[in-house]
This record gives C-alpha cells, sequence and structure tokens, in this order.
C-alpha cells in the first residue's frame, strides 16, 4: 500500500496540538478516517454520525453553548451537504459552528471565539 497524503489529517493534527499546549479541553470525532466496512457498520450503529463536525469545544461562550469545527484542508477543501447540515443545525441550537480551512484559521476561530463576553445574554 503506497503513502497517501493527508492535507487535511495534518492540519487538525496541527490544531489538536495547539489546543493542547493552550490547555483547551476538546474532543474530535474520527468521521473521516479509512475503516472497514465492519467497523463502519458497528460505528454507525453506536452512534457515529456521518458530517459530524471534527473538533468540539465544551467552553460556553457569549450566548453560544459551545464550538464545533470542521476541518479542511488549506487547499481543495470540499465541504459535503451531510457536513453543511450539521453546521446549520448546529447553528440553529445555539451553538456556535464554522470551517476552517487549515490550522491557522481554526486558531483564529478558537482565539475569535473567547474573546466573546464569558456570559453574555442574549
Amino acid at each position: 500500500m503506497g503513502k497517501r497524503n493527508y492535507p487535511e489529517r495534518q492540519e487538525q493534527l496541527k490544531f489538536i496540538a495547539w489546543l493542547k499546549r493552550e490547555g483547551i479541553k476538546h474532543h474530535a470525532s474520527p468521521n473521516g478516517e479509512r475503516r472497514s466496512q465492519a467497523t463502519g457498520s458497528l460505528l454507525k450503529a453506536m452512534g457515529m454520525s456521518a458530517g459530524f463536525p471534527d473538533v468540539f469545544i465544551p467552553i460556553r461562550r457569549g450566548h453560544y453553548g459551545a464550538l464545533f469545527i470542521e476541518m479542511k484542508p488549506i487547499k481543495g477543501g470540499k465541504v459535503q451537504e451531510n457536513q453543511i447540515e450539521w453546521l446549520r443545525y448546529l447553528r440553529e441550537e445555539g451553538y456556535c459552528a464554522d470551517i476552517a480551512y487549515g490550522f491557522e484559521e481554526a486558531k483564529r476561530l478558537v482565539s475569535e471565539y473567547f474573546r466573546l463576553e464569558k456570559h453574555q445574554s442574549t
């Protein structure tokens, strides 16, 4: 099996390492990783949902309950319809949910999110 380039994975690895250095609690969903059909079926039965954002930061800021980020590579990242649906749903439910094209944009989203007032009323 040949070596493949995974630019989105590399950007997310940098982002997760930064979150850890900053002491920011988070969770990453491995939805897009390759796996066997049997494992994929099992994970789906256990509740994994296609299109769910890659990174979840369960910290309340402003009128948002948490931050969700869908990671994409800097170049050539295409947002799938199921990802758009999840982002729309999360926004409707009062969460901040956005797309980041690479590590730097993800870091900027988190920085902007954290600048929101901690207990701002709606």
